[in-house]
This record gives C-alpha cells, structure tokens and sequence, in this order.
C-alpha cells in the first residue's frame, strides 16, 4: 500500500499553501532560501552580492535571508520538521490524529478561508491536538450555538497541514469528495474517519439505525454512503440530503 502521510503531507505540498510574491511556486523559495544558507555556510564571508551572483539572485532577495529573514513558506516548512509531522506513517499516533481531525472538519468544523485556523464544534479532538503538539482554546458561545475548540498556536500551520491532506477550506457546501488518502487507507484510520463523522452528524433513532443530513452536492453524499456501507459493514443509503446507516451489528 506504502506510506500513505509520505504521498500527501510532504514540505512541498505544505510550502504551496503559502503565497510568495516573488514565486509563482512558494516551494521555489523554500529551495532557494536553502541554497543561500548552504552557500552562505560554506562561504561564511561572503557577501549579500556574492551569493546572489553565485546562485543567480537578487541581491536584495539575499540580503533578508542572509539576515535572519524567512519566507513564511520556509517558516512554515520549519515549525512543521519540529513538530515531526513530516515523520509521520500510517497508524502512528500522529498520523491518526491527523486523520481524527481531517474527519472533524468534514463533520463539524471549519477552517478559515483566510487565516487557515481551523474551528472545531467536536470538543472531543483536543487529544489530538495535544497529541500534534498544536495549542487549543475552549470557546463559549450563546445558547443557541454549541461551544468550540480553536486551534490556537500554531493554528494557521495545523490548517494549512490538514488542507493538505484533503480537509475542505472555507465552506463545505460544494465539496465533492472525501479525502484521497482514505481509499488506501487500512481499516482502522477508515473506521476512525466514520466513528469521528458519525459522532458529530449521527443521530440514532429507536430501531438503533443512524441518519443525519448533509446539505452538499449528490456525488458527495454517494461518496460519503458507499465510503460508510464500505468501512462499517452495514447497509447505507441516501435520501436526496438525508443518509441512513442500518444498525451495526
């Protein structure tokens, strides 16, 4: 099957989140800024100049990096090799973390269109956020909304790595698909997507059968049914917004 996180969570894919004003490909300026801290530790007293000519940069480029000054890709692309998340595979506890929030975004979350914070009404998913090492706050909301957890530090990072791995950015209304990692995924990480989906949108009802609605496009909810009556092992079907799971035996 091989290394499901090392086809999709990789420092390019990270990088390309970001926006660069000089790359039309962030993941450019992530290999330039390390040809110019190689060059620079090889040449330790070479000038902003000299490494520019060198490496066929602007000068000015240089001088920032030379400086101390990252890219925010660069940066991004860091703070992530320190929190290991690149190290994942497939059934560490990192990468079913990750997994456990890819599916609390589609069932009950949200991550920011602009700033990449992603939002949880799953208050459940704090130990995965402990478990990536990413910071959360408990946010209380009015009677009629449910409370929240928010990834707070770093938040935007998380976001962006969860986008990366196929959690929809901004609004859910006109996704099309799960995530492409679950269909190679074993089937404890896909057991895992459904329990955390059905836990934020199942309601049960008396005969012990499960439903919820989901108010997305049609190839998205046949998706979602034959990805549940797949994984659970039960029989799924679908109204035009409503998906019913017979009883799991």
């Amino acid at each position: 099957m091989g290394n499901v996180m090392d086809t999709i969570l990789t420092p390019r894919a990270l990088a390309r989140t970001y926006e660069h004003p000089s790359y039309s490909d962030p993941w450019d300026a992530v290999v330039d800024y390390q040809r110019v801290q190689e060059y620079a530790a090889k040449f330790p007293e070479a000038g902003r100049t000299r490494v520019g000519n060198a490496l066929d940069l602007p000068p000015s480029r240089v001088r920032g990096w030379l400086d101390g000054g990252k890219p925010d890709c660069v940066r991004g692309v860091h703070r992530a090799v320190e929190k290991g998340w690149f190290d994942a595979r497939v059934n560490s506890e990192a990468f079913l973390a990750f997994n456990e929030l890819v599916a609390a975004v589609y069932s009950g979350g949200s991550i920011d269109s602009q700033r990449y914070v992603p939002t949880f009404t799953d208050e459940s998913v704090t130990g995965a956020l402990d478990t990536l090492g990413v910071e959360w706050v408990h946010r209380e909301r009015d009677a009629e909304r449910a409370a929240e957890v928010v990834a707070s530090n770093p938040g935007s990072l998380l976001g962006r790595a969860l986008s990366v791995l196929g959690a929809p950015v901004g609004t859910k209304r006109y996704v099309e698909a799960l995530p492409p990692y679950l269909e190679a995924a074993p089937g404890d990480v896909r057991e895992q997507f459904a329990t955390v989906y059905l836990r934020n949108r199942g309601h049960e009802r008396e005969s012990h059968a499960i439903q919820f609605r989901e108010n997305r496009p049609d190839v998205y909810l046949d998706a979602l049914a034959a990805f549940l009556e797949a994984t659970l092992g039960t029989n799924v079907t679908r109204s035009e917004k409503n998906v019913y799971i017979a009883a799991v035996c």
